[in-house]
């Protein structure tokens, strides 16, 4: 509550929590980008495309799972174990995606779309042949959206729950 009281406003203060963990990741899919090419692990010679591909689907994830993760964090879900336990089932949903797309009945269609795109993400770097059609384009909207829907959620309710808590100390 303090960090919020210093920072000026619940607002700001998540945004910057946000960006802090976001400008982390950076760090993390830089190298996860680079090191395979240093190290040659490609069948073939590394385009542009590929680059810009892998950097954005890289990015995207990043953000996914960073904004995944804000809801799994002490403030929000106390006992950790439970949390990485439910953080662990959202993970193996998400990358089952697509094969339980195909398992669901006729009135459970909309539950592929509940779940984050992982799947489809990571579909679309593995088979894409490095141009950037209207379907890569597409999908990395989709997920961009998603992950902006889910910050959107989850500031809303933040914001919400800080000054309900912060009245409740008031009185």
């Amino acid at each position: 509550m303090l960090l919020i009281i210093h920072a000026g406003s619940a607002k700001r203060y998540y945004c910057a929590q946000y960006l802090t963990i976001n400008l982390i990741t950076v760090a993390l899919y830089f190298f996860a980008l680079v090191y395979p090419i240093l190290t040659g692990m490609f069948d073939r010679p590394v385009t542009g495309n590929d680059l810009l591909l892998g950097f954005l689907g890289h990015a995207l994830l990043a953000l996914l799972g960073v904004t995944l993760s804000l809801f799994f964090q002490f403030g929000w879900i106390e006992n950790q174990g439970r949390a990485a336990g439910m953080l662990l089932i959202v993970m193996i949903c998400s990358l089952a995606g697509q094969s339980v797309v195909n398992k669901l009945p006729v009135a459970l269609e909309f539950v592929p779309y509940l779940l984050p795109p992982v799947s489809v993400m990571i579909n679309m770097m593995i088979h894409n042949e490095g141009s950037l059609t209207l379907t890569v384009i597409l999908t990395c909207v989709y997920c961009l959206l998603y992950s902006v829907a889910l910050l959107v959620i989850y500031m809303t309710l933040s914001i919400r729950k800080d000054a309900a808590a912060l009245i409740r100390k008031v009185g």
